[in-house]
């Protein structure tokens, strides 16, 4: 078995020091680091 996202190179590798902490401050940063993530790739798939 064969996972897409392996296949395709979408696999995003967190920092567990960077996406440990579950402060709301530390949570809007995440989902903003995520956010940026998901563009990027977005982008490459134009």
């Amino acid at each position: 078995m064969t996972i897409e996202a392996v296949k395709n190179n979408s696999v995003f590798n967190l920092n567990p020091e960077r996406f440990w902490p579950y402060d709301p401050i530390a949570v809007e940063s995440q989902v903003e680091e995520i956010a940026s993530m998901l563009k990027e790739l977005l982008e490459k798939e134009k």
